[in-house]
């Protein structure tokens, strides 16, 4: 197994893994990336050049993407957390009558 990170001021910012999954030394061999992509690889042509192949899975979002991107998360915690309060307020409310 293979793992590349791109850190900035010591925070890992991208990280891509890949696992050998076809192939032996001196051979051509496939790879499966940790977001399911593939990649094919001349064992050979070293570990440099493979984890260029694998930098290149990663795409880079765009601020706006970003923003856009954290804003979801954020809606889907707080919909989860009105979701855990109505089930308790249930609860309250079953446990009173």
């Amino acid at each position: 197994m293979i793992t590349v990170s791109i850190l900035i001021n010591g925070q890992p910012i991208y990280t891509r893994s890949a696992r050998r999954k076809i192939g032996a030394p001196g051979e051509i061999c496939i790879y499966e990336c940790d977001n399911g992509s593939t990649i094919t690889h001349d064992y050979d042509a070293g570990a440099v050049s493979l984890a260029h192949k694998m930098l290149d899975t990663i795409k880079e979002l765009s601020k706006k993407e970003e923003q856009e991107k954290k804003l979801m998360n954020r809606i889907e915690e707080m919909m989860k957390a009105a979701e855990l309060d109505k089930e308790k307020f249930k609860k309250i409310l079953q446990d009173e009558i």
